[in-house]
């Protein structure tokens, strides 16, 4: 097998286990993600540093933080916080005026 293992080299957050798939592949390595019950992730912090971490690791890093982090809720509710207040304010101030009219 010519693959070896992961590259001890890199530093900081990921990278090495793309590294290690695409070495598999280019050697002709056919790669299949099956769920086994013995095979447990343990969460740990990302630190997505990009005074650390290369450019190709920190968007790695970036991006496992929105696929594996983040629900699409609170992506929805962070994209949709400006117009979500504009909404309030809009029905704030009709609420104003018609309370201005009954005070008339």
């Amino acid at each position: 097998m010519k693959v070896g293992g992961f590259n001890l080299t890199i530093e900081g957050w990921g990278m090495e286990d793309i590294e290690l798939y695409r070495n598999y592949v280019s050697d002709n390595y056919k790669i299949v993600r099956a769920p086994t019950k013995g095979l447990v992730h343990y969460w740990h912090e990302k630190k997505c540093d990009p005074n650390v971490l290369a450019k190709p690791q920190m968007l790695a890093c970036l991006k496992s933080l929105a696929l594996n982090e983040g629900s699409q809720v609170a992506l929805g509710l962070t994209l949709f916080k400006e117009r979500m207040r504009e909404r309030q304010r809009s029905a704030e101030l009709q609420r104003e005026g018609k309370d201005a009219d009954v005070d008339l």
